[in-house]
C-alpha cells in the first residue's frame, strides 16, 4: 500500500508573525495617514478657493457700497430741497420747474444696493460652508450674510411701504406731460427752460400730504444709509481680516 507523505511545513516564529503583523499595520496605517493628507490638501485648496471667491464679492460689494451711498445722499438732500420748495409759498413759475425737477430726479428713482451674494449661495445650500474650518473666518461670513439681508431688507421695505407711497400720490400733484421728454438724467435741462408749468392741484392739504409722504421716504432712507455706511466699514474689515488670515495678494479695495 502507497503510503503519502505529507510535506513538511515550517512553522514562522513569533517573531516572524509580529513583524508581519506591523508591516500590514504599518501600511494600513501609512495608506490612512496619506488618504487623510491628500483629503486635508483637497479641502485646504476648496476653503482658499471659497474664501478667495467671497474676497471678491466683497470687493464688489464696497464698489456698490460707495456708489449706493453717494446717490442716496443725494437722494435725500434733493428730497429735503422738495419739502422746502413745497413749504414755500407762494410758487413761482421758477420754484415750481425746480419742484418738478426735485420730484422728477429723486422722488421716484430706486436707488437700493443689491449685495454679491454669488458664493453666499454656494455655502449656504450646498452645504459647503463646513469646508470653512477657521471658526473666526466662518462667523465673519454668517454675520456678513445677516447683515446684508438686514439692509436689503430695510432698503426694500423704505421702496415699497414709503416710496411707493409718494409716487402714488405725487400722480395727483404733478402733471407728467411736462417732464415725459425727461429721465432723472436729463431732466436737469429742464431747469433751463422756460416753461411755464402748473401743479395738478393748489390744494395746501394735498400738497401737504404728499410732503408728510416724502418726508416719511427720507427718514426711511437715512436710516438705511447708516446701515450701507456700516455695511461698508464691515466689508472693508473682512477683507482686510481675511485676506491676511489666507495670505492672499491684496489689491486696492
Amino acid at each position: 500500500m502507497e503510503v503519502h507523505h505529507h510535506p513538511h511545513v515550517e512553522k514562522k516564529s513569533f517573531k516572524e508573525y509580529f513583524l508581519e503583523y506591523l508591516m500590514i499595520v504599518l501600511a494600513v496605517t501609512t495608506g490612512f495617514f496619506a488618504e487623510s493628507f491628500r483629503e486635508s490638501r483637497h479641502e485646504n485648496h476648496i476653503e482658499k478657493e471659497f474664501i478667495e471667491s467671497f474676497v471678491q464679492d466683497l470687493k464688489a460689494d464696497t464698489a456698490k457700497l460707495r456708489n449706493g451711498i453717494l446717490s442716496n445722499t443725494q437722494k435725500v438732500s434733493g428730497i429735503d430741497s422738495l419739502l422746502n420748495n413745497i413749504y414755500h409759498t407762494p410758487y413761482t413759475d421758477s420754484s415750481l420747474r425746480i419742484m418738478y425737477y426735485l420730484q422728477r430726479r429723486y422722488g421716484a428713482s430706486n436707488l437700493n444696493v443689491y449685495f454679491t451674494n454669488r458664493t453666499l449661495i454656494q455655502l449656504k445650500y450646498s452645504g459647503s460652508l463646513r469646508y470653512i474650518r477657521n471658526k473666526a473666518a466662518a462667523d465673519s461670513i454668517v454675520l456678513y450674510d445677516e447683515s446684508i439681508q438686514r439692509a436689503e431688507r430695510q432698503g426694500d421695505g423704505v421702496r415699497d411701504n414709503f416710496q411707493a407711497k409718494a409716487t402714488e400720490m405725487s400722480h395727483t400733484i404733478f402733471d407728467a406731460i411736462y417732464t415725459k421728454d425727461y429721465n432723472r438724467f436729463t431732466v436737469f435741462n429742464f431747469l433751463k427752460t422756460n416753461t411755464k408749468v402748473k401743479l395738478m392741484t393748489d390744494d395746501q392739504k394735498a400738497l401737504h400730504e404728499y410732503a408728510n409722504k416724502i418726508s416719511a421716504t427720507k427718514g426711511g432712507l437715512e436710516n438705511y444709509l447708516a446701515q450701507l455706511k456700516t455695511q461698508q466699514k464691515r466689508a472693508v474689515s473682512n477683507i482686510n481680516f481675511l485676506e491676511k488670515e489666507y495670505g492672499l495678494s491684496s489689491d486696492h479695495h
